[in-house]
Formats: structure tokens, sequence, C-alpha cells
């Protein structure tokens, strides 16, 4: 009976996570529909390089992203990853069409070690690109902040006293962005946050991130909800979660400030199969793992998933303060679905007071006082 019980229960979460997209097959706040190939053409017409930098380009989203920029001319693509070995794997993997005036080049970049982050930013990179031989500040055109940890214990981890889900895919990237700021303005960049459709959970951002928090401090009817029920494990999704939403409201505050200096876009892959997505099905029982590990006509592979942060990073009709994710919620074409600010299917609304409070604790921890100098 408890078994029985535990099943319709999992049964009801997962209509409720994967499914609501049902009655918006027709909700869409795109502009004009998006080309690669046609984006091709116009970068073939430009005498320009453009470079990008790509975080954890050696699987996954990140992967899929680096290979769909291949596909287009006059770009220098920087693939950012903590392993060289498996990042050169994965470049190999890439066919490049513009062999003359495309390239990629791995970097090492750990974006779980501070000194690792300034090394990648001040001299891994410039020796990369074509004009910095001239010019120690050559422009960085797109940041992809795409690396994503999902810890494989689940006992909790601290980075310089910091939950390491937080640090890397949080204080991670708005260290990097904080480093490569001038080069980002001198490129009038593009700077895409890759966030997770689990930013719908309403875990705050600002409590359970330092060691001396007691409790991750979420909602209360997330804490008490089916879903730690199902599972021990719960405490680890919302740390994830809570790193996610990070990405959101860093992006949100990023436009608010610098919206004139640089373009600040977020995006989320929906229901996509990739290797953290499976790490995050550890909490459901195996037969749903089993089920949810399977390609269905509600998820999408790594390739199809990737082309939300590649549409955030090349379409110019997405402004900045934007949100680019899949048509029918977990699965579809990139578009337009709402606002960083706004109200969205896509993400649970946070007031401008919190993403405040969080750049400010955020660069306070870090020991920065000033962004970008």
């Amino acid at each position: 009976m408890l078994l029985t019980t535990t099943r319709i229960g999992t049964f009801c979460l997962l209509l409720a996570l994967f499914f609501p997209w049902l009655p918006f097959l027709l909700y869409s706040e795109d502009i004009i529909p998006f080309s690669l190939d046609q984006f091709a053409l116009k970068r073939n017409a430009a005498n320009e390089t453009w470079n990008v930098v790509i975080t954890g380009a050696n699987s996954g989203l990140g992967w899929g992203t680096a290979f769909h920029l291949a596909k287009i001319p006059n770009l220098c693509i920087v693939m950012a990853c903590r392993n060289l070995s498996s990042c050169e794997e994965a470049r190999a993997r890439i066919p490049i069409i513009h062999h003359n005036s495309t390239r990629l080049v791995c970097v090492e970049l750990d974006l779980a070690d501070r000194a690792s982050i300034e090394a990648f930013s001040h001299r891994r990179i410039q020796r990369l690109f074509s004009n910095s031989s001239a010019d120690s500040l050559s422009p960085i055109h797109v940041l992809i902040n795409n690396a994503g940890f999902w810890a494989s214990s689940e006992e909790v981890e601290y980075i310089d006293n910091i939950e390491s889900h937080f640090f890397v895919n949080h204080l991670g990237h708005v260290l990097l962005t904080h480093y490569l700021w001038k080069r980002l303005v001198a490129g009038r960049a593009r700077v895409v946050a890759v966030s997770s459709l689990s930013g719908i959970y309403p875990v705050s951002p600002l409590y359970g991130w330092r060691r001396s928090d007691e409790n991750s401090r979420g909602r209360w009817w997330l804490k008490y909800s089916i879903i730690r029920y199902l599972s021990s494990k719960q405490a680890m999704i919302d740390r994830y979660v809570r790193s996610k939403r990070a990405n959101l409201m860093f992006a949100a505050e990023l436009d608010d400030r610098f919206r004139n200096t640089v373009t600040s876009v977020g995006s989320h892959p929906g229901y996509t199969q990739t290797p953290i997505f499976q790490k995050g099905l550890k909490f459901l029982p195996k037969w749903v793992v089993k089920v949810l590990s399977k390609k269905s006509i509600v998820s999408m592979e790594t390739l199809d998933g990737a082309m939300m942060q590649v549409r955030a990073a090349l379409d110019n009709e997405i402004q900045s303060g934007s949100y680019v994710g899949p048509r029918y919620w977990t699965f579809g074409a990139a578009v337009l679905v709402g606002r960083l600010r706004g109200k969205s299917l896509h993400h649970w609304h946070f007031a401008k007071a919190e993403s405040k409070m969080l750049w400010e604790e955020s660069f306070s921890v870090l020991g920065i006082s000033d962004f970008g100098k």
C-alpha cells in the first residue's frame, strides 16, 4: 500500500513538473524566428573576428554550444574547462566548417579556484586573440557562463566557507565576469547566464550558502512539500536550485546596472538530456529515473537544448534583460519566453531588492568593492 501511494505521489509530481506546458502550446513572446545559417552568412561577410568564451565546454550544453558556433565563420571560440584532456577530446568531436576563419581553443579554467579564474582572465586567454600582441585588452564579444556543478555526494561541501554549488555555479561566474569586464566592455559583449528550469522553485539564494547558515530557509511550502518527502536527497536539490536562481538574479542586476555597456541575457535548456540532468534525477525513485532518462516527446537532445543559449548569445533581436527558453516549456525551438525581471512560466519572480542584495553580498564575500575595476 505504501509503495502504491509513493508511486501515485511521484506520478503527480511528474505531472506538476513536466506537463504544465499543455495549456500553453501557443504561448510565445518571440519576435523574429532565429536561423543559425542566416547568422553564419552575416558573419561570413564580416571582417572582424569575434572572441567567444564558453565555460564548461567539454560536455553537455557547453559542448553543444561550441558545436553550433563552430559552424559560424570568423570566430575564436575559447572552450574554458577544468580538465584540459577532456576538453581536447571534446574539441576533437566538433567539425569546423570554416577552417580558415574559425578556431576552437581549449584553455584551463577551474571555477572552484579563485587563482585559476584570475590566471585564465589575465594571462591564459590573452595570447589567443588575434590582436593581443598590440592590445592587451582585446575584446570579448560573447561570454556564455554555462559551466554547471552538481556534487556527487549528499554531504555538504564548502569552498572558502561557501557551499560548493553556490561557489562554482554563481560566485565563480561572478568573479570571471568581474575579471573579464574591461574586455567585455571593449567588445560590447553579450553575457549569457545559463540557468535552469529548476528556477521555477522559490528557494531564496540569499540564505543557506554560507557555512554559518544553519538552514536553507527557502519558502516554507517547498520545505514541506511532497518533493522533500520523496527522498532525503532534497537538500542537494535545494543547493543546486539556489545557485541557478542566483544566476538569474545576477543577470538581471547586470542588466539594470550596465544595460548601455553590455547585453545581459538569461537562458534555460528546458528538459534536456545532459550529464548534470542525470545527476539531478538521483533524488527520485529508480523506476522514475529510468523513465526520465529515456528520450520522450517532452525532452530534447543536448544539441537541441544548447540552441537556447546559442540564440541568447547571437541574436540581437533578443534585448538585454530577456530570458530565452524552449517554446513549450520543456522542449521546442529557442524563443523569447519573458524578461528576467518579469513574471514568467519559466522562472519564479524575484524582487529587485532581492537581486540587489545578492549582488552586494556576492561581491562582499569575494572581497571586491568596485566591480570591473
